[in-house]
């Protein structure tokens, strides 16, 4: 009995050893991590830029939207202006120009992006979010050529929304 305790008290010393020194090694890996800034990401200033826009306010103005326009936005966009945040959703009827969609909330921030709307595509696609005031169309690949991140702000300027719309049948 005396023999089967001592061994019992070695192996659990021989284990807490165990344990200790590994609890050293990962410390020490940790501390190296941190001290290296291995894998922490920096931070980013988030930046604003102005774009010309379409505003589309009333509710008819947002059905209707970029419908039956073929001509491209280039680096303009259309303004959608709600009454209150909630989630917004968007299809491609009748729509010519691929697109992508912007969602920013009350003060003009990136809150989301829906990028590669397809034209003609009537499967409604909406935002995660339920906190839009507004969203915004532009051209497709437009999120990628300006390089915009969540968080980054944009500015809306106000232009007359004078592009033709061609009303054949499609």
């Amino acid at each position: 009995m005396k023999n089967t305790l001592s061994n019992t008290i070695l192996l659990f010393i021989t284990i807490s050893l165990i344990l200790l020194i590994l609890l050293i090694i990962s410390m020490s890996i940790f501390s190296l991590c941190i001290n290296e800034n291995f894998d922490v990401p920096k931070t980013k200033k988030n930046k604003t830029i102005n774009l010309d826009t379409y505003y589309f306010r009333t509710e008819q103005e947002k059905k209707n939207g970029l419908m039956y326009i073929k001509e491209p936005l280039g680096n303009k966009g259309a303004l959608f202006i709600f009454s209150k945040p909630q989630q917004v959703c968007i299809w491609m009827k009748n729509t010519f120009i691929p697109l992508d969609a912007i969602v920013l909330d009350n003060n003009f921030k990136i809150i989301e992006f829906i990028p590669n709307l397809k034209p003609h595509d009537l499967k409604t696609r909406c935002s995660i979010v339920n906190n839009a005031s507004y969203f915004i169309e532009v051209e497709n690949g437009f999120i990628g050529k300006k390089k915009l991140n969540i968080g980054d702000k944009i500015i809306c300027n106000k232009i007359p929304f004078r592009i033709q719309k061609n009303l054949t049948k499609l």
